[in-house]
């Protein structure tokens, strides 16, 4: 946590806020309206809380889970990228099954399971009891956010270093629901 503790706009003191080591590979996280931490991490997204008040983080939950692992682990990337909307929501990337083989050919054919959970942009109700595909066909997009009329973006990384004649540019997405990317 960084604190501007002289109020001259610039964050002077630092503190830990969690130092467990059960995280594994994050790659994103937002802050609740009631003030947890939801954590991206290799198989699932983690809320971390601070139930005692004392502005240290001492509690670990995983909120969802569930979906199949990628294929090629890419060092532990599994779940990226997170956003809430004003309805408490929760949105996150799951990157591609093999991020060197994106569409999963094999002898000459993609095995890319469109309706599969690699490879697109989950969205997971405010309760976290259900959890559905907002949108597919998306690589790794890192960073999700809303902009001030509701709408989701997020960072595409570029294709053209593992896909043959893929986008040789990052991407800013207007993600849409049930699109294909």
């Amino acid at each position: 946590v960084a604190v501007d503790s002289d109020g001259d706009g610039l964050e002077d003191e630092v503190s830990v806020w969690w130092d467990e080591p059960a995280i594994r590979m994050p790659m994103g996280f937002v802050q609740t309206a009631e003030g947890n931490i939801l954590v991206s991490s290799a198989g699932r997204i983690i809320k971390l809380s601070d139930t005692d008040g004392d502005g240290v983080g001492d509690r670990e939950e995983t909120v969802v889970e569930g979906w199949m692992p990628p294929e090629n682990f890419s060092g532990g990337v599994d779940a990226i990228g997170l956003a809430l909307d004003d309805d408490g929501r929760l949105f996150f990337a799951l990157g591609t099954s093999d991020y060197a083989n994106a569409y999963l050919m094999a002898d000459g054919e993609s095995h890319f399971d469109l309706i599969g959970d690699r490879g697109t942009i989950q969205m997971v109700s405010a309760d976290f009891s259900e959890r559905e595909t907002y949108c597919t066909g998306v690589r790794f997009n890192v960073s999700l956010a809303f902009n001030s009329q509701a709408d989701l973006f997020g960072s595409e990384q570029e294709g053209a270093t593992w896909l043959p004649n893929g986008n040789p540019f990052d991407e800013l997405l207007h993600l849409q629901p049930d699109r294909h990317y």
